[in-house]
């Protein structure tokens, strides 16, 4: 005799449903997973531009460093979303520059929009009479 017995069994329905929420944990974690790589990518960007603005300051005769602050237009910041950009240039604090070194601080601050929300990427260096490329 056979026995033909039709249906699912009981451990056939537990993978399955383990199965199913597997992919649902997967899916649900998706979006932050995609706005994380977007956002890290948006830092990453703005990190770049900073550092290349920077690096012009750097470059720069000491004597042309003249205190105040600008924007700067970089042909990267279209790939931000609202950026701006902005550098601005005061003398060393003194609270680094101990012996009155000549030095100035220069500050470059990058703005864009992520999700509603302003976020800022800044970056500092000083910049000493005879310094690079002087």
């Amino acid at each position: 005799m056979r026995n033909h017995e039709r249906g699912i069994s009981l451990i056939e329905l537990i993978l399955v449903i383990g199965a199913i929420a597997v992919l649902a944990i997967i899916v649900s974690s998706l979006p932050s997973s995609i706005q994380s790589i977007s956002h890290s990518g948006n830092v990453s960007l703005a990190r770049e531009i900073a550092s290349k603005e920077l690096d012009y300051f750097r470059k720069q005769p000491y004597e042309s460093l003249s205190n105040g602050s600008n924007s700067f237009s970089d042909v990267s910041l279209s790939k931000l979303p609202s950026s701006i950009a902005e550098y601005e240039i005061d003398d060393c604090p003194v609270t680094v520059c101990l012996s009155g070194e000549e030095a100035k601080k220069v500050k470059v601050k990058i703005n864009w929009q992520e999700q509603g929300q302003t976020k800022e990427l800044s970056l500092e260096t000083l910049v000493t009479e005879g310094g690079i490329g002087q």
